[in-house]
């Protein structure tokens, strides 16, 4: 048999609590251990992204960065950031 690992919930944790008193059993230890994984494997991505996202709404909030340019020549990196806060528009508008 593999090895049983446990945790305690804090006062702080009353999210986990929620969606974990609503699963019994395995199907609590599968939840577990699915979430474990997803955050092993895209943890520091998602990170990063939000990172990304907050570091252009930033932008926009002081007018740094733009949604359009009326210049045809815009920088490599301008065009980079224009792309990214399109994405970001796109994520948001889901």
């Amino acid at each position: 048999m593999k090895e049983v690992h446990s945790f305690r919930l804090t006062s702080e944790d009353e999210d986990i609590e929620k969606i974990l008193s609503k699963l019994k059993g395995r199907e609590k230890s599968n939840f577990i251990r699915k979430a474990l994984k997803f955050y092993i494997s895209f943890g520091q991505k998602l990170e990063e992204i939000c990172y990304g996202v907050n570091t252009i709404l930033k932008k926009l909030d002081k007018g740094i960065l733009t949604t359009t340019s009326s210049d045809n020549n815009v920088a490599e990196s301008d065009k980079s950031e224009e792309l990214l806060l399109e994405s970001v528009k796109e994520i948001l508008n889901l």
